[in-house]
């Protein structure tokens, strides 16, 4: 199944992309955005994450996240500067198609940096959350997406960096029993810095090596319907943290996007 790539320049896509980036992500849970993410707000972020996060050697960096695959590290964002800028988490083409795609009350369940060192291996094929109806997989594959994860490169992602291997829904979509094999079909996510890759939950993935010289970081925004809650990936790392001092950070009309986390219900 191709992959579908839209242009959004930063804006509003309008109804019929929108509508196109919604069917995508039900037919195969996948669809990318292009230049959807102010480019300023990236490198601004990815300063902060080199000077906090990047220098750390493994052990250091074990105590801030939690690892998720050779030399690969997940760190919760606390929602302080230049993490709290809407133009981060609320780009006005990411926002339209998670909403689209999951109501208008959608919230944001997770906001995680994901760091590859360099040297680091291929994570294993795997999706991040079990199914939502266990023992019952039809009907859990068949639902219609209950929560997306944008994938927001803070760097150009090239051969020198590695990037994110997907496996879309359709005819050959892995199967629980082949998560930790070897599937086949899969694509390799080209994103260069304001792109963003939105995934269904449910989308098979994983890391591809860092075979480069620099850190590979990569911001990890869950968007879902509110009733959703993950279960499996907040026993090691902390979920959102969100104070009611961010919270006044954020413009009023993206408040409702952390409601869930600002009342400590992910806690």
């Amino acid at each position: 199944m191709p992959l579908v790539s839209i242009q959004t320049d930063g804006v509003h896509p309008g109804a019929q992309l929108v509508d196109q980036a919604r069917t995508s992500l039900v037919r195969s849970g996948i669809v990318v955005l292009r230049r959807a993410v102010d480019r300023s707000a990236l490198s601004s972020a990815h300063r902060t994450i080199v000077e906090s996060l990047c220098s750390l050697d493994a052990d250091a960096a074990k105590r801030q996240g939690v690892r998720v695959g050779d030399g690969r590290y997940m760190v919760t964002l606390d929602l302080n500067p230049p993490f709290d800028k809407p133009e981060l988490f609320a780009s006005a083409p990411l926002l339209a198609v998670a909403r689209a795609t999951l109501g208008v009350d959608a919230i944001i369940n997770s906001f995680a940096v994901v760091i590859a060192f360099p040297g680091a291996k291929a994570q294993r094929p795997h999706v991040d959350h079990r199914m939502l109806f266990p023992g019952d997989e039809a009907a859990s594959m068949s639902a219609p997406p209950y929560a997306l994860t944008a994938i927001i490169p803070l760097l150009d992602l090239d051969e020198s960096t590695g990037s994110t291997e997907v496996w879309p829904h359709g005819p050959n979509m892995p199967t629980p029993d082949l998560w930790t094999s070897n599937p086949s079909g899969s694509t390799v996510l080209p994103l260069a810095l304001g792109d963003v890759g939105l995934i269904d939950y449910r989308v098979c993935h994983g890391g591809t090596p860092n075979p480069g010289l620099v850190p590979r970081p990569i911001l990890y925004i869950v968007y879902s319907r509110p009733w959703f809650r993950d279960a499996d990936n907040f026993s090691e790392i902390p979920p959102p943290r969100v104070s009611p001092q961010h919270l006044a950070n954020v413009p009023a009309e993206y408040r409702c996007l952390f409601a869930t986390a600002a009342a400590g219900h992910l806690a």
